[in-house]
């Protein structure tokens, strides 16, 4: 367990700000050592709590992000994180930018062909010190994955950016990370979606915890989704707040 770990309503997260990630992530490129970066939300809370495999596979992450769901509830815990919002797309621009200024070489792994496609165009052209050792689509089977993870050690890339969603990047994770070649692996979901410009990133309001609604209103088939795991998300921090407090 690091330093920055702490607990929310029972699931693990790291009270981190960007900063430290940045000094954290440079520390692993110096001393070439090997970290994967989870992310904490509604989402993989409800999912860690259907599934030992996930629980486990987040809980071995040397660092957990929390997102915005979580901050809010911190706040109503009244133990508010350093940082609002450490998931997603944000962490992983903030890593390309580094990446960048640092000329280090990344892979990408996940989503579709042509969602890939077009994100590796947009960083090209935006992150112009960036090495791209290489990159897959996300669409394999189980007897695929050695190969993949050849080719992935055979780049030794320093950052490796999986895509695959939850819970498949964070089990696929927790099952190659001893024999990935890799210094920082980090699960980012649907991140290549946005970089590629397909979808746009969340607006400011949806910070006080909507992201849900504003993603269901682009995409009405996920409001099923959504509700089961705003659910229980709000039943499970009721019911930590009465068995606490009263």
């Amino acid at each position: 367990m690091n330093d920055y770990r702490t607990d929310f309503i029972g699931y693990p997260v790291d009270n981190i700000s960007l900063m430290e990630l940045l000094n954290f992530v440079n520390n692993a490129i110096i001393h070439h050592e090997k970290h994967f970066i989870a992310v904490m939300n509604a989402n993989k809370m409800y999912l860690s709590s259907k599934n030992n495999n996930v629980k486990n596979a987040i809980s071995s992450a040397s660092i957990i992000l929390p997102e915005n769901s979580i901050n809010i509830g911190m706040r109503l815990l009244k133990k508010p994180l350093k940082t609002r919002n450490m998931g997603g797309i944000h962490t992983m621009e903030s890593l390309l930018n580094y990446c960048n200024t640092m000329n280090l070489n990344v892979y990408f792994l996940g989503s579709t062909e042509f969602v890939l496609n077009k994100m590796i165009n947009v960083i090209i052209k935006s992150y112009q010190n960036l090495m791209i050792s290489g990159f897959r689509n996300g669409f394999f089977e189980e007897n695929e994955e050695i190969d993949i993870i050849k080719e992935i050690n055979n780049k030794s890339p320093n950052f490796l950016f999986i895509g695959l969603g939850s819970p498949k990047q964070e089990l696929f994770i927790s099952k190659y990370i001893n024999i990935i070649k890799a210094n920082v692996i980090l699960g980012v979901g649907g991140s290549f979606k946005v970089f590629a410009g397909i979808e746009k990133p969340a607006p400011k309001w949806t910070k006080f915890g909507f992201e849900w609604l504003y993603r269901t209103i682009y995409d009405p088939s996920k409001f099923k989704r959504y509700i089961v795991i705003n659910s229980f998300y709000l039943i499970s921090l009721i019911k930590y707040i009465f068995k606490k407090f009263f």
